[in-house]
Order: C-alpha cells, then structure tokens, then sequence
C-alpha cells in the first residue's frame, strides 16, 4: 500500500501572477488577513510534518513530493505549436545548451532544469517552496508532475482571455480534467510500494478523484 498526502494549501499573494491587481482588490486590513490565513496554514502543516516525522531522515528518504505545475516532459517549439495544436511535436536536444524544433528551424536556449527552477523558487521565498527545501535537505525526492504541453495550451487560452477573448468553458474544463488525469498517472508511475507521496496542488484541482480510482494508493488530506 502506498500512500499519499493531498495538500491544497492557500496561495500567497506572491505566488499570484496578476498580483498587484489582487492586493488592490482585497485593500490593505483584508490582505492583512489573508496573509494571517496563508501563515497559519503552513504553521498546521509544519505541525504535520513533525507529527508524521517527515522531517526525520529514516521518514524522509521515502518521501516523494509532487507540485503541480512543475513540467515532465521537454519543451517544444511554441510557435509550432500554436500552429499546429500537435501534442508531438517536441523540442530535440542539439547541444548542451540548445533546443531545435524538429517542425521548423526555431532554436532556442534550453530551458532550466527542474532544479533550477526549484532553487528559483526558493529564492522567492514562495511557501510551498520553503517547505519543500527543508525536506529535499534531508532526503525527499521531487518529481515532475505535469504535461508541459497541456500547461502551455492552457496558458495560451489564459493569454487569449488577457485579450478580450472569453476562455471556451467546455475547453477549460477539459484541459483542467487531462492535467489531473497526468498528474494521477505520473504519481502512479513514480510512487514506489510502501512509501510516502505529498502532493501540493491548487483549489480547482481534482486530482484525488483520479487518484481514488487507483487500489493501492491510500489518500489522506491536510487543508
């Protein structure tokens, strides 16, 4: 039996891309208070982590963490794919350095590692990152989550709807129920037997129900 630990923490005004507007909105005493609720939510789940000693190193060696929007796969060519809408077509690694679209002659600078953009993260002093250093210190493993393909043709549609261009609802929830179906699967595929899963993911996110339809993985949830 495996197990894992469904987080669904409240985003941090830093982690919000459109930030500033959303601060603006909520006034100065109201964001007071929600900074309060994010504090006291990742207090309860440091309160967790000593609890289930997953700061401990014997613990924290079969600990593997999952967050969502963290990519699996290679990047493509965006322009290749705005055209073309084909899920295949993938960068090719040429050099150390560089990427090339096998579509077309597009090449660009490879992207940061996963690594990277975890230190990255970090460096923002985003909490779930915060978190997160402290375990990969003693022991956790981190993995991709995410279909980089899905996230980018959602991020398009997000770009579109910045334009004026009102989201496709059949379209959203489409892409919102593929991305947790490849998050479930991904955590299947990389969570061994008798060890420890924790998954940080959003609000509109539904990756449990996925999850639920596999037998041997026992859910347990910290809000």
């Amino acid at each position: 039996m495996r197990t894992l630990y469904y987080v669904k923490p409240p985003h941090s005004p830093e982690e919000i891309t459109w930030k500033q507007p959303f601060l603006n909105l909520l006034g100065h005493q109201t964001e007071k208070i929600y900074r309060e609720k994010v504090n006291k939510f990742w207090q309860r789940f440091q309160n967790t982590v000593v609890e289930k000693k997953f700061n401990t190193p014997t613990v924290c060696q079969k600990l593997h963490i999952y967050v969502d929007g963290l990519p699996v796969e290679k990047y493509l060519c965006k322009n290749c794919f705005t055209k073309t809408e084909k899920r295949s077509v993938f960068m090719d690694e040429i050099d150390n350095d560089y990427l090339q679209c096998p579509a077309c002659p597009h090449r660009v600078k490879k992207p940061n590692s996963l690594s990277d953009l975890i230190n990255y993260r970090i460096e923002m002093r985003l909490p779930p990152y915060v978190a997160i250093e402290k375990l990969l210190k003693k022991g956790a493993h981190l993995h991709g989550t995410e279909s980089i393909i899905l996230i980018l043709e959602e991020q398009q549609m997000w770009d579109e709807a910045a334009k004026g261009v009102d989201p496709d609802q059949q379209k959203k929830n489409r892409l919102l129920k593929e991305r947790d179906e490849f998050v479930a699967r991904q955590i299947n595929q990389t969570l061994p037997e008798n060890e420890i899963g924790l998954l940080f993911t959003g609000a509109y996110h539904h990756i449990d129900q996925e999850l639920k339809r596999i037998s041997d993985i026992q859910l347990a949830y910290i809000y």
